[in-house]
C-alpha cells in the first residue's frame, strides 16, 4: 500500500512539473530548431500551448536576417494565435 501511495504522489508531482514547464521546454526547442533550420536567430517572448482549448499562442516572435543579408530583423510579429477543432 505504501508503494502504491508513493507512486501515486510521484505521478502527480511529475504531471504538475510537466504542466508547469511544458511551455518553456517547447519554446526552447522551437527556438533552437528554427534557428538551426533558418540559419538566423529566432526568439519568442512567450509561447503557450493549450491542449484543452486546442490552441497555440506565440507572442513577440522575432526572426533576424540570415548571414549574407544586412543586419536587422526580418520578421517581427507581436502575436500569432492558432486555434483548432479536432472534433470537426
Amino acid at each position: 500500500m505504501k508503494k502504491i501511495l508513493t507512486l501515486f504522489f510521484i505521478a502527480i508531482a511529475s504531471i504538475f512539473v510537466i504542466s508547469v514547464f511544458k511551455d518553456l521546454l517547447i519554446k526552447s526547442a522551437v527556438e533552437t530548431t528554427a534557428t538551426s533550420v533558418l540559419g538566423a536567430k529566432v526568439r519568442m517572448a512567450k509561447f503557450s500551448l493549450s491542449l484543452t482549448k486546442q490552441s497555440v499562442t506565440i507572442e513577440g516572435l522575432r526572426v533576424n536576417n540570415p548571414k549574407g543579408f544586412p543586419e536587422g530583423v526580418m520578421i517581427d510579429s507581436p502575436k500569432i494565435s492558432v486555434s483548432g477543432d479536432i472534433g470537426a
